[in-house]
């Protein structure tokens, strides 16, 4: 649930301290607070508050609090709705039309804002559109100055991780075929990057995509992570730590937005120690890490210091940040390093690095991969011998097994023979291919 809470920001982070699935967003200069939570019940002792909630995509329920007695609102999106006042001050929004629906809720928004006429009228007017939930509370923050409902959007993105460019690039290409253009750069020393040429807000799911492909090289891997590396609008930053299905940490500075689970010092410097996993070799920047990762602003570049503390290729930044413009399209005019368009991967590529095991995790644990590659493998040889057998019968047309004749089922019997080797071989060897990457 959305919501815009008229007290200081500190407040708010101390009201929400326990709701692991909270967020709060930045302070508006008039001292309004954005967060997202679930129960209404935290916040029951501040006495102003909007509230939006949503089901799907469907409906949105408008809370409005003042001086402790809540109104509320609901409508279908694209419906007309019609209010029904109840004896305990909650008004509630059934079927039909009337200008009152959106008179009263428009009146009571901006009296909780102070608002003038001219804001209350834009506000009625918005009601009336029935708007979908995003685009609602976007035109909400952009009418009243209230804070943006959501952190900054990634502009730029780039996924490191220390595995071989061959490995990256079938890594990449799947990828590519749902998240877009993907370019790989080689960055020395064992690193490769995946820069997100267009939807960068999908960096996340590319790091999964990476991070799954690292756990599929097994136990030799085990200290290997995919690093997301971000810049956001209004010169947000942050990073995404990802192995297999676990994200192992994530951090972000200048968004002006705190997760609740995260907010512990604790569990920042439990970050430190999962990023000193990539630099093993550097304990003694451990201090500096730990203070990086407390902090929410920094006067330095985060990612630049990160690199640096880390040990990183320096050229991961110049890759991050091609051109002033900050446009996807920058990375082309001069690269820092050496881009390779990657095409998005078709069928047969997928299908080899569902054989092979390079680029998607394997199928099942390294000991059951093994037995079914074993058990493949001898019925690969069984459906040999038949396969010979059968073609001794046609080679002597039925005479070496007392036959007058080969017959029609002795053909059908070798060609099923034939593919049930060539099948079971190449499943025994895909098996024992994906073994030697599972845990």
């Amino acid at each position: 649930m959305l919501s815009y809470l008229l007290a200081p920001r500190s407040t708010v982070l101390d009201l929400l301290e326990g709701d692991d699935d909270a967020s709060v967003g930045p302070e508006s200069a008039t001292g309004w607070t954005v967060a997202w939570f679930e129960d209404p019940d935290l916040i029951e002792e501040i006495r102003t508050a909007i509230l939006v909630d949503e089901a799907g995509e469907v409906e949105i329920a408008l809370g409005v609090r003042r001086d402790g007695v809540t109104r509320s609102w609901s409508w279908a999106v694209d419906e007309d709705e019609k209010c029904v006042d109840d004896a305990d001050g909650v008004v509630e929004v059934g079927d039909g039309e009337s200008l009152a629906d959106e008179d009263g809720a428009a009146r009571e928004l901006a009296a909780a804002l102070g608002a003038p006429d001219e804001i209350r009228s834009a506000l009625r007017e918005l009601l009336a559109q029935r708007r979908e939930p995003d685009s609602f509370v976007d035109r909400l923050a952009t009418l009243t100055g209230l804070p943006a409902p959501s952190p900054p959007h990634p502009v730029r993105a780039l996924v490191l991780s220390r595995t071989t460019p061959a490995a990256t690039r079938l890594t990449g290409q799947i990828a590519a075929t749902g998240l877009g253009d993907i370019a790989l750069a080689d960055l020395g020393d064992g690193w490769s990057g995946l820069l997100m040429l267009e939807n960068p807000d999908l960096g996340p799911q590319l790091a999964d995509a990476v991070g799954r492909f690292i756990a599929a090289q097994g136990l030799r891997s085990r200290k290997k992570r995919a690093l997301l590396l971000w810049r956001g609008e209004n010169g947000a930053a942050g990073f995404e730590l990802h192995r297999g299905e676990n994200l192992y940490a994530a951090h972000s500075w200048g968004t002006g937005w705190t997760d609740i689970v995260s907010a512990e010092l604790s569990v920042r410097d439990a970050f430190a120690e999962e990023l000193l996993v990539l630099a093993p070799d550097a304990p003694e920047h451990r201090p500096r890490l730990r203070s990086l990762m407390r902090a929410d602003t920094r006067d330095r570049d985060p990612l630049a210091e990160l690199v640096d503390l880390l040990d990183l290729p320096s050229d991961a930044i110049a890759v991050l940040d091609p051109g002033v413009d900050g446009t996807a399209a920058a990375p082309w005019d001069d690269p820092p390093v050496p881009l390779e368009l990657l095409e998005p991967a078709g069928l047969g590529r997928f299908l080899r690095g569902l054989v092979t095991g390079r680029g998607l995790p394997p199928l099942a644990p390294r000991w059951v991969l093994r037995a079914y590659g074993a058990l493949c493998a001898s019925l690969s040889l069984l459906s040999a011998l038949w396969a010979a057998t059968k073609t001794l019968v046609v080679a002597t047309d039925g005479a070496i097994v007392d036959q007058p004749t080969a017959t029609a089922g002795d053909w059908i019997f070798l060609c099923v023979a034939v593919v049930a080797t060539v099948v079971n071989a190449v499943i025994a060897a895909g098996s024992f291919l994906q073994a030697r990457a599972a845990e």
